[in-house]
């Protein structure tokens, strides 16, 4: 009983977000967008030692906001091996991309953030 309610939970985020990522949905209703039914699941799963999260769900749990659009969660750590993304990784969404990896400055990477961000929404 406990393990099939931390793994609906973890089912009702996903659909959540399939639906309030998409592009038309951000547009209508700005903010960011995480669901927070993936958090309680794990943390029930972690109180009742249900076992379903190490080995069921495969939901990220994203603690920032993506660093371009700044209304999705953040789902990958972007950086480079040289040069500003070295020194400074940034958070990105699923949509959101970053042309080059090659920053020499903040500047460079505030633009190329502004771009990802015009291309997503």
């Amino acid at each position: 009983m406990r393990a099939a309610a931390v793994r609906g939970l973890a089912a009702g985020c996903r659909a959540l977000d399939a639906v309030t990522h998409r592009p038309a949905a951000i547009r209508l209703v700005p903010g960011v967008r995480r669901c927070r039914l993936a958090r309680l699941s794990q943390r029930l799963d972690d109180r009742w030692g249900t076992g379903v999260w190490p080995d069921g769900v495969t939901h990220p749990v994203p603690l920032l906001p993506c660093s371009a659009c700044f209304r999705r969660p953040a789902v990958r750590s972007v950086s480079a091996a040289e040069g500003w993304l070295r020194r400074h990784p940034v958070e990105l969404c699923e949509r959101c991309e970053l042309e080059t990896t090659g920053f020499e400055s903040a500047e460079d990477l505030a633009r190329a953030l502004a771009a990802a961000r015009r291309a997503s929404l």
